[in-house]
């Protein structure tokens, strides 16, 4: 792998990791609760818009930018009497 081009956190090795870190990469952290977003939309709406913003972020400076895998989960009791939610404290 290209530690350069890679901006995959997870794709990297132990001995790439190092490299990146060498180069003083960001590391952005997708956020996004899972929960009901009307009839309309899927529980994974918050993550799928947080994750996809990050990752072309990613495919644009990828010599600069690693993108860690998200976090689909928050506190959502708000929205806990919906199915599929899932909130955490």
């Amino acid at each position: 792998v290209n530690v350069r081009n890679e901006y995959r956190y997870n794709r990297l090795t132990w001995a790439e990791m190092n490299e990146a870190i060498a180069m003083q990469k960001v590391v952005l952290l997708p956020t996004g609760s899972t929960e009901q977003h009307g009839r309309h939309l899927p529980l994974d709406t918050d993550v799928f818009l947080a994750e996809s913003v990050c990752l072309e972020v990613g495919r644009r400076a990828s010599d600069r930018v690693l993108v860690l895998p998200p976090i689909s989960y928050g506190l959502n009791m708000h929205h806990i009497d919906f199915p599929g939610t899932i909130h955490i404290e």
